[in-house]
């Protein structure tokens, strides 16, 4: 498992909450509308890195 925290957000708004949290969460890091989307996460995943997802929980699923 890596130590990486990714805080995925898809909008402005959650942007701004994802800045918020990035100060307060070590190791963290703001992947802000990532490209490719799926690609990118699952191959972040695989590789044991975690996450926080500030989007509908539909959105997750269904990569």
């Amino acid at each position: 498992m890596s130590d990486s925290i990714h805080i995925v957000a898809l909008t402005e708004a959650g942007h701004q909450l994802a800045e918020n949290l990035v100060g307060k969460i070590s190791r963290a890091s703001i992947w802000y509308k990532p490209k490719p989307f799926a690609e990118k996460v699952q191959q972040a995943f695989l590789r044991g890195e975690r996450f926080i997802f500030i989007c509908a929980t539909g959105i997750v699923v269904r990569t």
